[in-house]
């Protein structure tokens, strides 16, 4: 063995016998909240995906005025003004105990705020990626 990487091989060793148990502890600390930051950013990235509804998921009594509001994109005061609430002012309760507290059904403050919903939307146009449905009447796809 060449005589540079004995004396490299030495320090090696001298800097393992100088690891002292504080040493070890900073290390394990230094580990510890490596993989606890870690864990926190996937959780709050986690969150941050999941935290819009799919547009397709019904209304719900649980669903606040916000929530629907940030899950469908539509402005709250259209959701306020289809309920019949004062505009500008938040309501934090959920649709259901809107629907109770106003008299109504769950089922007509689901549909007006449905109609909101979709009144408020742009019309959806086909997506250029859908195959064509060919009308009923024609011929299907030759065999």
């Amino acid at each position: 063995m060449p005589q540079g990487q004995t004396v490299s091989m030495s320090r090696w060793m001298l800097v393992l016998r100088r690891f002292r148990a504080r040493h070890y502890v900073v290390l394990a600390a230094l580990v510890f909240f490596t993989v606890f930051a870690t864990m926190q950013a996937a959780r709050a990235f986690g969150h941050a995906r999941g935290f819009r509804a799919p547009p397709d998921q019904p209304v719900s009594e649980w669903m606040t005025i916000g929530h629907v509001s940030r899950a469908y994109r539509v402005p709250p005061n259209v959701l306020e003004r289809a309920l019949g609430l004062p505009e500008g002012q938040p309501d934090r309760r959920p649709l259901g105990a809107i629907a109770r507290d106003s008299g109504r059904s769950f089922a007509e403050v689901q549909s007006a705020v449905t109609a909101a919903i979709e009144a408020h939307r742009p019309p959806r146009t086909p997506s250029s990626t859908a195959a064509p449905t060919p009308p009923p009447d024609a011929p299907g796809p030759p065999p």
